[in-house]
C-alpha cells in the first residue's frame, strides 16, 4: 500500500507522464518519461528527503509540467533550453551529471534527425 505522504508525488509524477504522452513527440517523450522516472525514483527512495526538500522538488516538477502542457487552449510546450545560473549552482553534482547525460543525449538525436532528413 502506497505511504499516504507519497500520494501527491506519484499523482504529480502521472500528470507529468499523461503531458509527455499528449504533448511530446515520441523521441522526446522517451527521455522525458526516462528522466522523470528517474528522479522521482531516486527521491522517492531517498531517505534524505526533509518536508522543504519535498515542497521544493513538488515545485520545480510543477512548474516543468506547467511548460510542457499549458493550461492556455490551443497552447503547446514552452521550452527556452536555458537554466539560469542559480538552478545550476542550486544542483547537486550528481543533477549536473543527469544533465549533461541529457544534453549529450538531445544532441545526438538532434544530429541522427537531421542526418535522416538528408537523406531522403
Amino acid at each position: 500500500m502506497m505511504n499516504e505522504a507519497a500520494r501527491p508525488i506519484v499523482s504529480l509524477y502521472r500528470q507529468i507522464l499523461r503531458a509527455h504522452y499528449k504533448c511530446l513527440p515520441p523521441p522526446m517523450r522517451v527521455l522525458g518519461d526516462g528522466y522523470a522516472r528517474e528522479e522521482f525514483r531516486r527521491h522517492l527512495d531517498s531517505k534524505s528527503m526533509t518536508n522543504d526538500r519535498w515542497i521544493e522538488f513538488a515545485s520545480e516538477w510543477s512548474r516543468y509540467l506547467a511548460n510542457v502542457a499549458p493550461k492556455e487552449e490551443g497552447a503547446g510546450p514552452k521550452f527556452t533550453g536555458e537554466l539560469s545560473k542559480e538552478t545550476i549552482d542550486a544542483m547537486s553534482e550528481e543533477q549536473r551529471m543527469m544533465l549533461r547525460k541529457l544534453k549529450e543525449e538531445a544532441q545526438s538525436f538532434g544530429e541522427s534527425v537531421k542526418a535522416d532528413e538528408e537523406t531522403k
